[in-house]
């Protein structure tokens, strides 16, 4: 007989209730132990049995989440905006106009926003407190976040309920695309805010600036740590007595490897100091044009050196 995992015993025992009093004590920003899909993919196997109950169900946690995300809304919305407030004063800017700068940016479809940012799970949280801090209409908070309740609620319950008996194989999978998914999401949402910084360069050199800054910081980064890998895999072949990588061989790799990422560091650090600056430089376009050219091409030699070793030492340890 299959164990039953403690969620499961609850929502045998107690049904959806425990569920949705989990989900509005997470939209509280509470950590409760448990992912609330799964939760919920639980929830509709164990807790429903019929489809007026899988109706009630979903009618229940999706009122437990506008419940619990709209005390966090009205939270962010009072208190939040108090601090926010402060600290931009405290730069020297006026908080009105930095909300209004940042509402501008949805495109005046705040509605969607939220709807859209309320369906994915590891931002949902994130959304009711900017929307509070951006001080988004309230009738436009409620009407984003009730489609996106129903959706985010809905789909794990009517999964959980029509796949019953596969649910244990499926909530396994659910939990491993949830933590692949939690791995990407910041990846992905670093890159769209680098994509977007590099697009705010007001000329085309300072752009480029930008991006060779991004590109190399990144470059160095992973230079780094395929070659920390590489030292301890080489350690615990050494270790199981088999045969590993030549010492001077592996200290050459290192010393090649740490200078390139220097340089790189070097070229990014100082495209990001004049970034920062955003001042013209006092010189003609020509002369400019030639130095920009001249560095991207040393860059670009750099990253592609950077590149190989990496590629080397990858291959050889197997870390791809």
């Amino acid at each position: 007989m299959t164990r039953r995992r403690p969620i499961e015993q609850l929502v045998t025992e107690y049904g959806v209730y425990i569920v949705a009093l989990l989900i509005f004590v997470g939209e509280l920003g509470v950590p409760t132990g448990i992912p609330a899909e799964l939760a919920l993919l639980i929830a509709g196997s164990y807790g429903v049995h019929s489809f007026s109950g899988l109706v009630f169900a979903v009618a229940l946690i999706v009122v437990a989440d506008m419940a619990g995300t709209t005390t966090l809304h009205l939270v962010a919305r009072t208190g939040g905006s108090r601090l926010l407030n402060r600290l931009l004063l405290k730069f020297g800017k006026r908080s009105e106009e930095t909300i209004a700068r940042w509402r501008d940016r949805l495109g005046g479809h705040d509605v969607v926003a939220v709807a859209v940012g309320r369906m994915l799970p590891l931002v949902r949280m994130y959304i009711s407190i900017g929307a509070g801090l951006l001080q988004i209409p309230m009738r436009d908070f409620l009407a984003g976040s009730l489609p996106g309740a129903i959706i985010w609620g809905g789909i794990p319950l009517v999964l959980g309920y029509y796949l019953h008996g596969d649910v244990q194989q499926f909530a396994t999978n659910y939990a491993t695309i949830s933590h692949f998914i939690f791995i990407i999401l910041p990846a992905l949402s670093i890159t769209a805010l680098v994509m977007w910084w590099v697009r705010r360069g007001h000329t085309r050199w300072s752009k480029l600036r930008r991006g060779r800054s991004a590109a190399g910081i990144l470059t160095a980064s992973i230079s780094v740590v395929i070659m920390v890998r590489a030292l301890i895999v080489n350690t615990d072949v050494i270790e199981s007595g088999l045969a590993a990588l030549h010492h001077t061989i592996l200290t050459t790799w290192s010393i090649a490897l740490a200078a390139l990422a220097i340089a790189l560091l070097s070229v990014a650090l100082n495209d990001l100091r004049v970034a920062v600056r955003q001042r013209q430089p006092d010189r003609s376009a020509t002369h400019e044009a030639v130095q920009e050219l001249t560095t991207t091409v040393v860059w670009l030699a750099l990253v592609i050196s950077t590149g190989t070793l990496v590629f080397l030492i990858a291959s050889h340890y197997a870390l791809f």
